[in-house]
């Protein structure tokens, strides 16, 4: 098809139109507003748009992310906000600002990307790969609301605004080596938790006197309480936050959780995958150095390598290579190691073995609190 347009980066003119054509999510504008206009930490060149005849009929932004892995980071380009004009749709526009925005991430450095769509067909076109998030779902406390046994009796309340040090202090304490777990500086902080816009009872704080021992973050998911975030300094105080958040819904919890917060819920939680997760490799070269660093006493000599498409193998010198590895499988390994829920995919592979050494179980989350 012979297509009159353009890709470019957009400018700080170009927010208002930005803001309109994100409208196109049958959402009103004051949704994705903040994203933009409160977000300290966007700059109009992270977002890339289809122009045709002056007209802005395609967009997708690139959310900057630093996330950990093992006694080291990994930078990574999110993508969000991907919209066409709905009288355009079916014309390739996507795509062709998508390929222009992960080009210009690869050119920058950025050794991953990751995305959340309920389209993955869409993006594996692109090289993305679907990566099992745990999804669990459990009581916190008895229907009546009582209070686990061992609760310890701390005080919780709402947040506020002048809470945010003593929030980001406990952040870093309790998550601060937590494979999957994005680095916040304070400006990231402020964007987050102004396009989150949560409710005071969405955020709530446990205080042991003066001291914040924990806090959870979550949003109400039907007949349920969905736990976007949850970080406490003792196991007491985070059964005590999710009783009391969940007491309205009668204590039913739901989230993505570590395994290490899975025994907070009473009884037998259920546990299913979900494969919103997108993952796949910008720059090999910078993800090879940001696996050797994560294993630095084990692997410091490891190296990656492509093996036609976006599939990658890893070998070591002592080693024989791995067979490719999908983008999909990379995505988990990276964030969960070589997790329960992987078994499956392993277990039939003749180098499991060594994706076991390369990657060991680990307790990572992603937590949705840091979704774009």
């Amino acid at each position: 098809m012979n297509v009159q347009g353009r890709v470019r980066q957009a400018t700080e003119a170009d927010v208002p139109a930005i803001l309109d054509l994100l409208t196109h999510f049958e959402r009103p504008r004051e949704f994705l507003r903040p994203r933009y206009e409160e977000d300290p930490t966007y700059r109009p060149r992270q977002s890339f748009v289809w122009e045709e005849d002056g007209r802005m009929l395609a967009h997708v932004r690139v959310y900057e992310q630093t996330l950990r892995l093992p006694a080291t980071t990994v930078t990574v380009a999110g993508i969000g906000n991907v919209v066409t004009h709905r009288e355009h749709r079916r014309r390739g526009y996507n795509r062709r600002v998508l390929d222009a925005a992960l080009a210009d991430a690869a050119h920058r450095g950025f050794a991953y990307s990751l995305l959340w769509t309920n389209s993955p067909f869409v993006y594996e076109r692109h090289g993305y790969g679907a990566a099992p998030e745990q999804v669990v779902t459990g009581v916190a406390a008895a229907p009546d609301g009582s209070l686990p046994a061992n609760a310890r009796p701390v005080v919780v309340r709402p947040f506020e605004i002048t809470d945010l040090p003593a929030v980001a202090r406990l952040y870093e304490q309790v998550h601060g080596q937590r494979p999957g777990t994005v680095v916040r500086d304070q400006p990231y902080w402020r964007a987050n938790l102004a396009f989150r816009r949560e409710e005071p009872g969405d955020f709530l704080l446990a205080l042991d006197g003066d001291a914040l021992v924990g806090y959870v973050r979550t949003r109400r998911d039907g007949t349920a309480l969905e736990v976007t975030e949850l970080t406490s300094a003792s196991t007491a105080a985070a059964r005590h936050l999710l009783t009391v958040a969940a007491a309205p819904v009668g204590g039913r919890v739901t989230g993505r959780l570590p395994e290490s917060a899975i025994g907070l819920l009473d009884a037998a939680p259920h546990v299913e995958e979900s494969w919103r997760l997108m993952g796949r490799p910008l720059r090999i070269d910078n993800l090879a150095a940001a696996l050797r660093d994560s294993r630095p006493d084990t692997h410091p000599d490891l190296s990656v390598h492509p093996a036609g498409g976006r599939d990658v193998l890893l070998r070591t010198p002592t080693t024989a290579p791995t067979a490719p590895i999908g983008p999909g499988l990379l995505t988990a390994l990276l964030l969960w190691g070589a997790a329960d829920r992987l078994e499956p995919h392993l277990a039939t592979r003749p180098d499991a073995p060594l994706l076991r050494s390369l990657f060991p179980r680990q307790d990572g989350v992603l937590w949705q609190a840091d979704s774009f």
